[in-house]
C-alpha cells in the first residue's frame, strides 16, 4: 500500500530532485523531510506543522495539494480558521 511518504519520495525522485534541493527551496529542515518520506509523521511535533510541510512539499513538486490530502486521508486536512468542525 502506498503511503504519503513513499508517494512524495517517488514523485521527487521521478523529477530527479535531491532532498537537499527540496531543503534549499522549501526551507523545510532535512530531518522533517526525511520523517515525511519515511512515514515517521509522529516525529513532526504539531499537526499544523506536519500538514504545512506536506502541503509545501507537494506544492514544490507541482502536485495538487488538495488531491494529495484526499488521496491519503490518514493525514487530516486542516480545517480553515472560522469553519466549524463537524460534530461526531
Amino acid at each position: 500500500m502506498e503511503t504519503i511518504g513513499s508517494y512524495l519520495r517517488k514523485e521527487r525522485e521521478s523529477q530527479h530532485i535531491s532532498i537537499e534541493e527540496v531543503v534549499a527551496r522549501t526551507r523545510i529542515q532535512k530531518h522533517f523531510l526525511s520523517a515525511i518520506e519515511e512515514d515517521h509523521l509522529d516525529q513532526i511535533p504539531h499537526l499544523v506543522s506536519r500538514n504545512g510541510f506536506i502541503r509545501n512539499y507537494a506544492r514544490f513538486l507541482q502536485l495538487n495539494e488538495a488531491e494529495t490530502f484526499k488521496r491519503f486521508p490518514i493525514v487530516p486536512e486542516p480545517v480553515p480558521v472560522g469553519v466549524e468542525q463537524p460534530k461526531t
